[in-house]
């Protein structure tokens, strides 16, 4: 896969919409990524956190990247994912989400990228200190060389500035960074674009009352992804 083919652009972190018998709602993913593209979203994640991707069976992941079509879709998985597995995606999606951190070698990150790359995707590697390890500076250069791309939720320009010197296409998933996407970023990958797109794509281009307006509703918001899951109902018109 070139790097012209990379994927790159403002995208939306979906949350996971299940009927009322737990199973994964596919038309109100149809709705929701159509809505979402309507208003100028270039591509869908799928099974990462926002979407609780960790609780996800592959079945359900599977699902998810196949009701998301209308957009390029990412798919967050597991870094156990099966070659098996693999495949099933190569038809819906175009690129992988796997977190990583210090706590495997950049090798791991390296070969699952070869893996991705044979059936037509590509691989995204996560950093996000919330919740996983932190990525080592010393796998920044060796992911860009095999191009990798990174999701980064972190907040710390600092780190951003040494990746995007390494040579590494970021993708902005932090609020408060919004406004470096044009410095650092490959593009965004955000929760709260799931439902606050215009806004986001605003803050994107420098529009400080459009950030203000998306801290205040993190500011104010104390469960996130429930009040995304109910936000994107109401944007599908449930």
């Amino acid at each position: 896969m070139s790097n012209e083919t990379k994927l790159s652009g403002l995208g939306a972190a979906v949350p996971t919409l299940r009927d009322n018998d737990g199973v994964i709602d596919v038309r109100a993913h149809q709705r929701l990524t159509a809505v979402l593209a309507g208003q100028g979203c270039e591509i869908v994640l799928v099974s990462g956190t926002t979407g609780g991707g960790k609780g996800l069976r592959h079945e359900e992941r599977v699902q998810l990247a196949r009701a998301s079509f209308v957009l390029p879709v990412i798919v967050g998985v597991p870094r156990t994912i099966t070659d098996v597995e693999l495949d099933d995606f190569a038809p819906h999606a175009r690129a992988v989400l796997i977190a990583f951190g210090d706590d495997v070698p950049v090798d791991d990150a390296v070969a699952m990228s070869a893996r991705a790359r044979a059936r037509g995707m590509e691989l995204i590697a996560y950093h996000h200190l919330s919740h996983y390890p932190a990525m080592p500076a010393s796998w920044y250069e060796p992911l860009a060389r095999v191009g990798i791309s990174v999701k980064n939720s972190d907040t710390d320009p600092v780190r951003l500035e040494a990746m995007r010197s390494a040579g590494l296409d970021v993708f902005i998933a932090a609020t408060d960074r919004l406004g470096d996407v044009g410095k650092w970023g490959a593009g965004v990958l955000s929760g709260i674009a799931s439902t606050h797109f215009p806004d986001v794509r605003l803050a994107a281009l420098g529009d400080l009352a459009a950030l203000e307006r998306l801290q205040q509703w993190e500011r104010s918001t104390m469960d996130r992804t429930q009040t995304l899951t109910d936000e994107a109902r109401r944007l599908i018109g449930e």
